[in-house]
């Protein structure tokens, strides 16, 4: 049985829709006042995806009780792995710069209190937050996801 969770805008309380096979999801999902006109199930499950999270489009209840449960344990890196994140971001061979990554990551204040913030990060003097974490991996995919659109 698919399971929708949705985030809406005028909202906080997540609304859950779960239904017998994805069409009837579907024509659930048509009914949120807020939706657009979704065609299909793949427009569907993209309006899901700009939605706050935890909304998304699951091929069952267990499966989204995975990711609400995933999104709540903390997320640490060591320095080498901020490190490598950096390396990665860059281009021709030179890591992005500390304070653009602390930028990248939604580390606030001016360059320098980035580049500072990123710098103790590395060496393990404090660690990124739970926010910054996920945002490091989010920047990470969608720089491959951009390889394979292109590619």
């Amino acid at each position: 049985m698919p399971v929708a969770i949705a985030v809406l805008p005028d909202g906080v309380i997540p609304a859950i829709y779960s239904e017998k096979t994805n069409d009837a999801l579907l024509s659930r999902l048509r009914t949120i006042k807020d939706a657009p006109d979704l065609k299909n199930v793949a427009e569907a499950q993209s309006w899901l995806a700009t939605l706050q999270e935890p909304s998304g489009w699951f091929a069952n209840a267990e499966l989204a009780r995975l990711y609400t449960s995933r999104m709540r344990e903390e997320v640490q890196f060591s320095g080498p792995i901020i490190v490598e994140a950096r390396e990665a971001l860059g281009e021709e061979g030179k890591p992005v710069s500390r304070a653009r990554f602390g930028a990248m990551i939604g580390i606030g204040g001016k360059d320098n209190t980035r580049h500072k913030t990123v710098f103790d990060a590395e060496r393990e003097k404090i660690k990124l937050s739970k926010q910054a974490s996920r945002q490091m991996l989010s920047v990470l995919a969608e720089k491959q996801l951009l390889k394979v659109l292109e590619g």
